[in-house]
């Protein structure tokens, strides 16, 4: 399983997710696709950075390219979620804000942790970092932003977990298929379970529950997705600018298409 395809799967299962969303009565149905989506934006958009995080030049690229994306496709969310009523247009941004705060939580753990002449495990460092992954996910949550509170949590838990398996060697060296499958595993359903949780309310473990049997087909979406990612080679595969381009832009252009086809 190589780049081009996680991007084809991420690409379909989201546009399936919000057709879902939008065009149908009972959108259960299709959101255990849907939810395949945003584990593979963040584990791509968490490899792609540990490619890259070394080359500041392409780094400051990606992360204007990620505030410009931000910037094209909220009204696209908007329009697609609430069409012309204005009003509600400030009451829910999109995802693309969640992994745009991960991408910076990426940056301030190679800041705080692995940059040079710092000790990697210090007291010091360690509440450094926490203190920036709150404030990183506090500003996910003030901004209305899907997930609240945990949004960027996901691509800084598949930050960590191909940092520890890489080791700046060649991908999964020493990792087998199950060990892979087992740790995405793990990091998804973790992930998913937290958000209903706080979701929740924190209402104790009959509101938890509660929120787990209504949403019961996202666990479905996110243990496919850990499927699939625990199969990914980290070869890149089919790469021609067009799909480049298409990947790139794909999220804002299909969000006016849908919020177009809603108001027609």
């Amino acid at each position: 399983m190589d780049r081009f395809m996680l991007s084809v799967i991420a690409m379909i299962t989201m546009l399936i997710d919000h057709i879902g969303w939008h065009f149908i009565d009972e959108p259960m149905k299709l959101t255990w696709i849907g939810r395949i989506a945003f584990p593979l934006y963040a584990f791509m958009l968490a490899d792609g950075f540990l490619t890259l995080y070394k080359d500041s030049n392409r780094l400051r690229k990606h992360i204007i390219f990620l505030l410009i994306l931000v910037i094209i496709s909220e009204p696209g969310y908007d329009l697609m979620n609430m069409g012309l009523n204005f009003n509600e247009y400030f009451k829910a941004q999109s995802n693309i804000i969640s992994l745009l705060l991960g991408y910076i939580g990426m940056i301030a753990t190679e800041m705080i942790v692995f940059s040079e002449n710092k000790e990697k495990f210090s007291v010091k460092n360690m509440a450094a970092l926490v203190s920036a992954y709150f404030i990183i996910g506090f500003a996910n949550y003030k901004m209305k932003a899907d997930y609240g509170i945990m949004g960027p949590v996901l691509v800084l838990a598949f930050y960590w977990y191909l940092r520890i398996c890489r080791a700046d060697k060649d991908y999964d060296a020493d990792w087998s298929w199950l060990k892979r499958f087992i740790v995405i595993f793990l990091i998804n359903i973790l992930f998913i379970s937290l958000y209903l949780w706080i979701r929740s309310g924190f209402w104790g473990i009959d509101g938890w529950l509660k929120e787990i049997r209504e949403h019961y087909p996202w666990y479905i979406g996110y243990m496919m997705a850990a499927f699939l990612l625990s199969f990914y080679n980290g070869k890149h595969g089919y790469h021609k600018k067009w799909f480049a381009y298409l990947f790139k832009y794909f999220y804002p252009i299909h969000l006016y298409i849908l919020g177009i086809v809603l108001l027609l």
